[in-house]
């Protein structure tokens, strides 16, 4: 459930027995730990770099003093600390919940009833925080965690005495753009009320699962929390008003902290006490908080290894941007170290692939399979593509001239090539005649025609194709996508974005809609036929230079989240945290994705139907019949790994040389029930029996 201790972790921090590793913050390392009694605790030790600076010290001091003074049912407490140790350390009570922002993001907008109780236990948990003096000035969804008997505020990491101006320099913004308040986002002084406005938008995000202020860069939305007002559409009209007055951008017209418990709950007794979590939580949410609780009953004990919901739901961290977090802790993953002993393959295989053939490859960058070939490309920009034999591996033919230009590369590297009726589609030709698209006999790769486009819009990448028509990159400075009829060889259409350049482009074989993919993390979904924008939809910016996958009525977004999005309209049905290292591949009602462990989803609902250990840090998912396919990246000892996609058991490891020269990236490609394995430079063909 965690990761095991490692030969140069402590045994014990201070009077703490360490269980395991949580993850690491900003600031250092967490460890999951028991104390004398047997309370499970999140402790984290200070990275030695900051331990060694005096100023450091006295800061994480007089933070942990300021920590200590906060009392209330519904904080999360300091329970131990030492921060004149080697190395400093710091322990906070464990709570077994998921963050408000994870909750949201997996389920949905939580009921008008539950947004009270939370209201109301988040006004007494700032009343405890204000009541010595302190402001918390960071509070959002992601500092929240949803308990069987109630929310914690947690990350007191920005919080600071009041008084204290030493420990702030003048002008800084301290807080999280679109939860802050306009007097933070302006730099000026923040005191109690605003706190209150951050509650505000921390329930409005959690009464309708969209921030108040929207997604914007950080300038535009230090704007729009100083000038504009908050979207509050579709919540119910009293709750409305209530939180329409905690975001007054005037810190004097918001209502005090004491009277907001009343306000969100406005009968006595109705305020969250310690009972099981279906009392004031949905039934989605509770039944996580439920998961969570049991597995923190079996930590450390030995009892939880292989099963349940897994560390990536544990409370892992405790840090805050540029300073030591001192009250609380935030859900993090868990690094995945390299010594961690991988699984054995099952000695019961229900799935064996048997090797077809190894082939040598001279430095292949990018791998497809297209009408029975394997197809890869060699060097860069005019580079030559070259075709095997799928079945055999032999050499079937090579053409020069291929432009494989801003082609994303490592795992998700492809060759510009597209298969479209009986031909196959690539810019072939220099940089000097704008390599114009030819159209390729399979069988030989013969030319059978060449499409010249007009003007600018030489082609310059071939994305791929979806029925007759192909895609393709412009290679002039418009850098447009564009649109190709094969039979009539006329350009459909072409469209300009803002950062194409940087675009990633996914053609999915079928469903009349291609995507681009921002930088930043945005989807675009055009039509097929005229190329009309039909919706886009905000992600996030690890997802940025990754295809999507398009899959039935959904489409799929792998980044530090998975999001599930409507194909039809792009509207978020799920989303499911993952890191920024998460990928995912989707076989009819099932989702696969990597995180600190391998998990099979509903696609319908987003909720796990099996978690695995994975034994290492997975590259891209592929599935070839029933088994689920990754490399395991370990650059000491590289593998292939496969596992049932019904159960996700082990059953089957190819080891991989540690050593690929020049050419590190290793990939999996899948056609029917045979798969290819890009390596250094060999390629190696496998069928599945």
């Amino acid at each position: 459930m965690t990761e095991p201790l490692r030969p140069e972790d402590p045994e014990t921090l201070g009077p703490h027995r360490l269980v395991g590793r949580l993850g690491q913050g900003g600031m250092g390392r967490v460890y999951l730990a028991r104390s004398r009694a047997g309370r499970l605790l999140a402790v984290k030790a200070v990275h030695a770099e900051y331990a060694d600076d005096p100023a450091f010290r006295a800061r994480f001091r007089r933070e942990i003093d300021a920590a200590r003074r906060v009392a209330g049912a519904f904080t999360a407490p300091v329970v131990d600390a030492d921060p004149d140790g080697s190395p400093p350390w710091l322990a906070t009570a464990y709570v077994p919940g998921p963050s408000l922002r994870d909750a949201v993001l997996r389920h949905g907008p939580l009921p008008e009833g539950t947004v009270r109780a939370l209201g109301a236990g988040l006004a007494e948990a700032l009343a405890a925080v204000h009541a010595p003096g302190l402001v918390h000035r960071d509070l959002k969804p992601s500092n929240v965690l949803l308990a069987a008997d109630g929310p914690r505020l947690i990350d007191f990491g920005v919080s600071r005495a009041v008084d204290d101006a030493a420990l702030t320099a003048a002008g800084a913004v301290v807080g999280s753009a679109g939860y802050l308040s306009p007097e933070q986002a302006a730099a000026d002084e923040a005191g109690p009320a605003s706190d209150v406005f951050s509650l505000g938008a921390t329930l409005a995000f959690a009464a309708t699962g969209r921030p108040p202020f929207g997604d914007a860069r950080l300038e535009v939305l230090l704007y729009r929390v100083g000038h504009e007002d908050p979207d509050l559409a579709g919540l119910p009209g009293p709750l409305r008003d209530v939180l329409a007055a905690c975001l007054q951008r005037d810190p004097a017209r918001r209502p005090p902290i004491g009277r907001l418990p009343a306000l969100f709950l406005p009968e006595p007794g109705a305020a969250p006490a310690p009972a099981p979590a279906r009392h004031w939580l949905p039934d989605p949410v509770a039944a996580e908080v439920a998961e969570w609780t049991a597995n923190a009953a079996n930590a450390g004990d030995g009892t939880s290894g292989g099963g349940g919901i897994g560390r990536r739901w544990l409370l892992a961290g405790l840090a805050a941007a540029g300073v030591a977090a001192v009250a609380g802790g935030v859900i993090a993953f868990a690094s995945r170290g390299d010594s961690k002993p991988r699984p054995r393959p099952s000695a019961e295989p229900k799935v064996t692939p048997r090797r077809l053939w190894s082939a040598r490859a001279e430095n292949p960058d990018g791998l497809a399979i297209a009408d029975g070939l394997v197809l890869y490309a060699t060097g860069a920009f005019s580079a030559d593509l070259v075709a095997l034999d799928l079945s055999t591996g032999r050499r079937r033919w090579r053409k020069g001239g291929l432009l494989f230009a801003d082609q994303p590369g490592g795992e998700w590297a492809r060759p510009p090539v597209a298969a479209s009726g009986s031909a196959l589609y690539a810019a072939l030709g220099s940089l000097d005649d704008g390599a114009p698209m030819r159209a390729l006999d399979p069988a030989t790769g013969a030319v059978r025609a060449t499409i010249e486009l007009p003007g600018d819009l030489g082609p310059g990448l071939v994305w791929g194709a979806q029925g007759p028509v192909v895609f393709c990159r412009s290679s002039g400075a418009a850098r447009a996508l564009i649109a190709v009829d094969a039979a009539s060889r006329k350009v459909l259409w072409s469209y300009q974005g803002q950062s194409a350049m940087d675009e990633m482009i996914t053609v999915p074989p079928a469903g009349g809609l291609v995507f681009r993919t921002e930088r930043s993390g945005t989807v675009h979904a055009h039509a097929v036929a005229d190329g009309t924008e039909r919706w886009q939809a905000p992600t996030d910016t690890a997802a940025g230079g990754r295809p999507v996958i398009a899959a039935g009525d959904a489409v799929y977004v792998s980044g530090g989240y998975l999001y599930a999005l409507d194909a039809a309209t792009g509207r978020r049905r799920w989303a499911f945290a993952t890191g920024t290292d998460g990928r995912a591949a989707v076989r009819g009602g099932d989702v696969f994705v990597t995180l600190p462990r391998l998990t099979a989803l509903d696609a319908r609902t987003g909720a796990p139907r099996w978690q695995v250990e994975a034994g290492g840090t997975l590259g891209r998912l592929a599935i070839c019949e029933d088994l689920l396919l990754a490399v395991d990246l370990d650059r000491e000892h590289p593998a292939v790994h496969g596992w049932e996609a019904g159960t996700g058991k082990r059953r089957w490891e190819y080891p991989l040389p540690a050593d690929e020269g020049g050419n590190p990236y290793r990939s999996v490609e899948t056609a029917g029930d045979v798969f290819a394995i890009r390596h250094g430079s060999a390629i190696d063909a496998f069928q599945v029996t």
